[in-house]
């Protein structure tokens, strides 16, 4: 039986969507997931290392495993939220962050995939998702929110958690970011990102203080050696100021980048354009440096979609050894 979690930091929380005030209190709708979205022989696969990578021992080294992660911001499309489903399914991925996502469409996902953790965080009314809600029969006020999720495949026990950004575009208290965390050797805990889009200089400086405040919360658990994973639409292009908040090479940030080609450049491997393929990258998969080296196996592939953005896919080799 599902139900909403008035609070930032309790775990699994459910759907039942029925008030609108628990949404606006950044409740993250934590949820267990994965019933038949993966066949019996993936779900065997995956409990051989609770994160859903494949762990191996290295002869003289500390055990590796491979973590997949989709990520992609839907615009609110059913379409493009099936086609990040099927490629979670395809890839075996542990995670998937979503954005722009309608609560109805967060509500169905619940639903469908009780086996999973889902972690969703509402942001604002949005009169698309309010028509599409009504379209499928939905009278709740909680279907007509649009905001970003997390999902953590592996199971039904991940904690999820919300976080409010200090740096505010409009509506205070409504911009953060959900999460939601699990342990398999080592604490993970995975993030979907969402920084406002910005139209003149003050709001280019909101989503820099987002990007700081995406830092200043995420470095503690870096520090006490958990595994990080950011993604998301970050608005922002990785030479942009905001970013140097992010990477660990020539930024201030704790985290490395899922791109083809690490070991040729360790701090950004990545330019191919996300948004609607003109030559614009501004969304990202990003791995904790404590567990990923520069030399890291890390891949991205970009794969279009009905969104205005294109759908990540993501990994790499990380390092779950006791720090």
């Amino acid at each position: 039986m599902t139900r909403w979690d008035r609070t930032a930091s309790l775990g699994p929380v459910a759907v039942g969507l029925a008030c609108a005030l628990a949404l606006y209190l950044a409740a993250p709708l934590a949820v267990t997931a994965q019933a038949d979205a993966i066949s019996p022989s993936k779900t065997r696969a995956l409990a051989l290392e609770p994160g859903g990578g494949t762990a191996r021992a290295g002869a003289d080294g500390p055990a590796v495993t491979t973590l997949q992660v989709v990520s992609h911001n839907i615009e609110k499309r059913q379409r493009a939220l099936r086609k990040a489903l099927r490629s979670a399914r395809r890839t075996g991925a542990t995670v998937v962050a979503l954005q722009e996502l309608c609560g109805w469409q967060a509500a169905d996902l619940v639903r469908a995939h009780p086996d999973w953790t889902v972690s969703y965080r509402p942001e604002r009314d949005h009169v698309l998702c309010e028509r599409s809600g009504r379209r499928r029969g939905s009278a709740s006020d909680a279907d007509r929110t649009i905001g970003n999720a997390v999902v953590w495949t592996g199971g039904s026990g991940g904690r999820s958690t919300a976080h409010t950004f200090s740096s505010q575009r409009s509506q205070p208290g409504r911009t953060g970011m959900p999460c939601v965390s699990w342990t398999a050797r080592v604490v993970h805990t995975a993030c979907s990102v969402h920084l406002s889009a910005p139209v003149n200089g003050e709001q280019i400086r909101v989503r820099t203080g987002q990007a700081r405040d995406v830092r200043d919360i995420t470095r503690p658990w870096v520090r006490r050696g958990r595994l990080v994973v950011l993604a998301g639409d970050f608005n922002a292009e990785p030479h942009r100021r905001t970013m140097d908040h992010l990477y660990a090479r020539g930024g201030s940030g704790s985290f490395r980048e899922a791109g083809p080609n690490p070991a040729r450049s360790p701090r950004c491997a990545c330019y191919e354009p996300t948004l609607d393929q003109r030559g614009v990258k501004i969304d990202y998969v990003f791995f904790s440096s404590n567990r990923v080296t520069p030399r890291t196996d890390r891949r991205l592939r970009v794969v279009p979609t009905v969104s205005d953005h294109d759908l990540l896919l993501g990994r790499a080799d990380v390092d779950l050894a006791p720090r």
